[in-house]
């Protein structure tokens, strides 16, 4: 929690904590420090039970993974917003809560409007994969996340299309070379590999890890704008 911007009736900038330890988004979540004083807005961060130090049993207990639900991370998140109405707000009155959430936090955010429409009054739900289910329809795209990947390292996202261009003739060439002995000895030598890259097999495909590896900072980067 900070307050060092917060004006009297400001409203409160909450953060519906993800998979990690809350420290991790105070960290990456640029959005709301960024408008807070602009505002006079009370930044919150909510850390997600079972992460970080919110571990509401020892562990090892048995049976204690039943409660690691959505729907209890989600009460959770409206029991501390009302215990912060309580504490902050004008007698008889709220104070405006505008949500915030990324990735699977985006997810919670924008459930929590729809569950809890009383205790916020909007949210903003960046990279949010609401709709990443099987069974629904139309059918999920397994190729939208990447396709999304591409167009930020092309011109339409303000890059170049020679950055696109450029990574998916590197792709090839890898597993390309991962077909014969010279060529992985060249990928070991130019990644650095702990062990020498091996030839695709059942179960083990050295040549695409690598590629799987390579395009994270890139699909990390395209999450991160």
């Amino acid at each position: 929690q900070n307050k060092q911007w917060h004006k009297p009736g400001g409203p409160i900038f909450f953060y519906f904590g993800n998979e990690d330890n809350v420290e991790l988004y105070v960290n990456h979540t640029g959005l709301m420090w960024e408008h807070a004083e602009e505002f006079g807005a009370m930044l919150v961060f909510a850390e997600h039970r079972y992460y970080g130090e919110s571990l509401p049993f020892s562990p090892g207990t048995p049976g204690c993974m039943g409660w690691l639900t959505t729907e209890q991370a989600l009460a959770d998140f409206a029991y501390l917003l009302a215990d912060l109405q309580q504490t902050h707000a004008p007698a008889g009155g709220r104070l405006p809560v505008v949500g915030f959430g990324g990735s699977y936090g985006g997810m919670m955010a924008a459930w929590f409007k729809l569950k809890y429409p009383d205790h916020v009054d909007g949210v903003i739900s960046a990279s949010a994969p609401i709709w990443s289910f099987d069974g629904l329809q139309p059918g999920y795209d397994f190729n939208a996340f990447y396709a999304t990947v591409t167009a930020d390292a092309s011109t339409a996202g303000g890059a170049t299309d020679r950055c696109k261009d450029n990574l998916k003739a590197a792709w090839w060439k890898i597993l390309q070379a991962g077909r014969t002995t010279e060529g992985r000895e060249l990928l070991t030598a130019s990644f650095r590999t702990c062990s020498p890259v091996q030839a695709p097999a059942a179960g083990r495909d050295d040549p695409y890890a690598l590629i799987q590896w390579a395009q994270e900072p890139w699909a990390t980067l395209a999450m991160g704008n």
